[in-house]
């Protein structure tokens, strides 16, 4: 099972959850963020404890009776369940292309055989295909014997990055990314600090909308940058305001790679 670690804010996040949905009786989260089970009295891994709330909600994150959460926290809260369940269960699954040939008998009006043979022989896509059909032994094989073009072809079902598969993964990559921490004096946002991460992961699982947001040079948007980082566990969250900032060259760089890709 892959290392699950819950972050400060995931954490207040399903708190908040737990409480509205009255899971709160059994779902306990201690102060080093590990998962309890207080109704069995012992702990689960934490992993499989966020999986059981998120397998016990009745409704939709985004909607009142799950907490009354905000848009940036229905985003948080389901990086974090897909982060569990990817912990829980790593495996991945492909859909991948393959070809087997399946034998039957149709019904031609014919004067003779030769005739019904002949007819079947020359004009194929005038008849349509057997009511039942019967699998051909040993036929069952790759639809593409080209291993390079086969595997162009694959695509990803499910998975621990199964967003990411579906967007294109740029594995080597380095998106450097700087957030700039601030805090309230009246109605100014001073500087309190800042932060680097790598913001291709968090690149990786946004939609090409949201990305398309971002290379806007959106506010919200690049705000969301840092959210993802954080609901992945690349960097702490923070409770005051904040700005980010994207390498201008690593992006460009990163969506060369990422258009490539798809």
């Amino acid at each position: 099972m892959e290392q699950f670690k819950l972050t400060v804010e995931e954490a207040k996040i399903l708190d908040k959850i737990s409480s509205a949905t009255k899971m709160d009786g059994w779902f306990y989260i201690d102060a080093d963020l590990h998962v309890h089970d207080i109704e069995e009295n012992s702990i689960s891994s934490d992993a499989e404890g966020v999986c059981l709330l998120e397998d016990g909600l009745a409704y939709g994150l985004d909607e009142p009776q799950s907490g009354g959460l905000t848009p940036e926290e229905v985003k948080i809260a389901e990086a974090c369940f897909k982060r569990a369940r990817a912990a829980k269960d790593p495996r991945r699954y492909y859909s991948v292309p393959v070809v087997y040939e399946m034998y039957g008998s149709i019904s031609v009006e014919a004067n003779s055989a030769e005739e019904a043979y002949d007819k079947v022989k020359a004009h194929p896509e005038d008849f349509d295909l057997p009511d039942e059909g019967f699998y051909v032994d040993d036929s069952f094989r790759v639809a593409d014997d080209d291993r390079e073009n086969a595997i162009g072809t694959i695509k990803m079902l499910s998975g621990p990055d199964e967003d990411s598969a579906a967007s294109g993964r740029h594995t080597g990559l380095t998106v450097k990314a700087t957030v700039t921490f601030q805090r309230w004096e009246g109605d100014v946002a001073c500087f309190n600090g800042e932060a680097e991460f790598d913001a291709c992961d968090a690149l990786d699982s946004m939609s090409d909308e949201e990305i398309a947001e971002v290379e806007r040079n959106d506010p919200y948007a690049l705000d969301h940058v840092y959210l993802r980082a954080v609901s992945l566990g690349q960097i702490h969250g923070y409770d005051g305001p904040f700005e980010v900032d994207l390498d201008e060259d690593n992006f460009s760089d990163y969506l060369e790679a990422r258009r490539k890709a798809q």
